[in-house]
């Protein structure tokens, strides 16, 4: 779904803006939208060589979209997932064994430890959104949020100076709904809600 289908929702509250301009506030909302509530989420496989800690995350288009975090990453295989990194991680250890935790803190890159001894595939869930310029998102997600993502361009629009359509008062109303959307879709998602429908991981469905 391009995000120019959402303009409709819209109109009642900014008629009379170009399409143009509301097209640029349609993409910047859809990107905070995903960004905040982890909704767009994708799995992954990666693969690590011998002896290799590091590994490159990417999304399935990275030219449209771009990573927000890693939700879940287990090794191909195992029962159980790994664990996030614990505080005083160091990324310069280099014992070796059977891969118990994970560290993204480099961006774009899932870092395991300790260090395998073998060559290791690890299933990964990450959360993405949009990428700087691009109109596209989810059609179920777009369904489904859509007025929400509507909601956060109305507030844009809204509070643009000396524009036709300036009304900070309204601008408030119509942030305050995609705030409230945003954390609605957010604990939804964390309630075990997944865009990609039920994934089997080492025997359990996340």
């Amino acid at each position: 779904m391009n995000v120019e289908s959402l303009i409709p929702f819209t109109r009642p509250y900014v008629s009379g803006c170009a399409d143009i301009v509301v097209i640029g506030a349609l993409t910047r909302a859809a990107r905070k939208f995903f960004e905040r509530s982890l909704t767009w989420r994708q799995d992954r496989y990666i693969g690590y060589g011998k002896g290799l800690v590091k590994a490159k995350i990417a999304p399935e288009d990275p030219a449209a979209q771009s990573l927000v975090s890693v939700i879940r990453a287990q090794v191909k295989g195992q029962n159980k997932p790994l664990g996030p990194a614990p505080n005083g991680f160091n990324d310069a250890e280099t014992s070796e064994g059977q891969p118990k935790f994970y560290s993204s803190d480099a961006v774009g890159y899932l870092q395991l430890q300790p260090m395998p001894t073998e060559s290791t595939v690890v299933l990964v869930k990450i959360a993405i959104k949009p990428a700087i310029g691009s109109q596209v998102i989810p059609d179920g997600l777009g369904e489904m949020y859509g007025e929400i993502i509507a909601e956060g361009a109305v507030a844009e629009i809204l509070s643009i100076p000396d524009s036709k359509q300036y009304n900070p008062k309204q601008s408030d109303f119509h942030r305050n709904n995609f705030n409230r959307g945003i954390t609605t879709a957010l604990n939804k998602v964390e309630m075990g809600y997944s865009n990609t429908g039920g994934r089997v991981y080492g025997g359990q469905f996340i």
